[in-house]
């Protein structure tokens, strides 16, 4: 999947890109990364605000936009809803934040791709530039050169096929006819594939087929069953093509296998799920903490062990609320500690509590990193220690 353009074949050709932001470094390293990108020529061109974009939307033509989802006049998924009403090409949303809803509602208000900055530098942005040059040269080419177009999706790693208002397949390049287990076109030419979607996503492909057969763009991911038996994860993008010989409304689909993504999500989710049941059994609450030391997430029993309430503590620094055992200087050697991103162990504050009374905490974190070794905060457990103490 994806690899080098000597790999692929012939080259995709260029295609214009409006970047939207307004941040002069983040904008030159998204420009050096869509220089590097071999298979596609990209003639990048930048507007600083959403307002910018939309008004160079409306007189100059773009084969794709990459936004930063937090603009100086437009917050998260509205900058890529604004930008989608406005054209009728790919819109990739660029953010550092990876939260899950907001990658989410991103895709919802109709992002092609939903892309992080601290990954460019892995390929990941070639992978939605490449997919939008084709999605463009096919939308640019199909009437004018049949044959050469032909050439150029056959040689596409990934499925490129084209359905009737009703999912009954017209044509799909081999990539495709690889995913589905088919060994020749004729086999499933004319057939509904929606008897290789797994039943429980049939009847959103349905939907998503038919909406965009009637013009709106869309994407899906949804599981099939091979003609082998293969199940396979897979995440499709549509848009509408009109065929001028009937008047008839098609819809062309580029589909890749997001198997091994898929998997992985669902190991990470199974392996944090055990770290939070082990830390139940060895300490009374669990707590997360983000780059900026910033309580982040509490698990409920902190309430039910102390009496305090985490929405308190929720959003600020440990040293934001009074420990009444912590002088300054023991909390600027706590502060040390964590910047220096060290583990640490049984750290003890006293805390007042309702009524008038105190409670005793003990915490202990380490720093969490991810794949790339960016630091992306802590975690940790809590323990009530205040019997401890009044007995002590």
């Amino acid at each position: 999947m994806g690899g080098s353009a000597a790999a692929q074949g012939e080259v995709l050709g260029s295609v214009r890109v409006l970047l939207v932001e307004d941040e002069r470094v983040s904008a030159m390293m998204v420009e050096g990364h869509l220089a590097a990108i071999r298979s596609v020529q990209c003639r990048t061109q930048i507007a600083t605000t959403l307002a910018e974009a939309l008004e160079r939307l409306s007189r100059e033509r773009y084969d794709l936009v990459i936004a930063d989802l937090h603009l100086p006049d437009s917050a998260a998924a509205e900058t890529i809803a604004a930008l989608v009403r406005v054209c009728d090409h790919p819109v990739i949303a660029l953010t550092v934040d990876e939260s899950a809803e907001l990658r989410a509602r991103a895709v919802q208000s109709g992002a092609y791709d939903y892309l992080l900055k601290g990954q460019l530098a892995d390929g990941s942005l070639e992978r939605p530039v490449r997919l939008a040059a084709l999605q463009a040269r096919t939308l640019h080419s199909l009437r004018s050169s049949e044959a050469r177009l032909r050439a150029i999706v056959n040689a596409e790693p990934e499925c490129v096929k084209l359905l009737d208002a009703e999912a009954n397949l017209i044509d799909m390049n081999p990539a495709g006819l690889r995913m589905i287990e088919a060994d020749d076109l004729e086999v499933v030419r004319g057939r509904c594939v929606l008897d290789l979607v797994v039943a429980e996503h049939r009847e959103a492909f349905r939907g998503l087929t038919r909406r965009a057969a009637a013009g709106e763009r869309g994407s899906l991911q949804f599981e099939i069953v091979g003609l082998r038996g293969t199940r396979r994860w897979m995440e499709t993008r549509v848009v509408q093509l009109r065929d001028d010989a009937n008047g008839e409304n098609l819809v062309l689909g580029i589909t890749r296998d997001i198997s091994a993504q898929r998997l992985a999500e669902q190991a990470l989710q199974a392996s944090e799920e055990r770290f939070r049941k082990l830390t139940q059994l060895s300490s009374d609450w669990y707590w997360e903490q983000d780059a900026e030391f910033r309580l982040a997430f509490m698990s409920s029993p902190l309430g039910e062990r102390t009496g305090l309430d985490a929405s308190a503590y929720l959003g600020r620094r440990r040293w934001d609320q009074p420990a009444l055992n912590l002088s300054d200087g023991d909390w600027a050697q706590h502060r040390a500690q964590l910047e220096r991103h060290e583990p640490f162990r049984d750290f003890e504050m006293q805390r007042p509590a309702p009524g008038g009374s105190t409670c005793w905490l003990s915490i202990s974190g380490e720093p969490v990193l991810d794949a790339d070794g960016q630091f992306k905060g802590y975690r940790g457990i809590g323990r009530d220690i205040t019997e401890q103490k009044r007995a002590e």
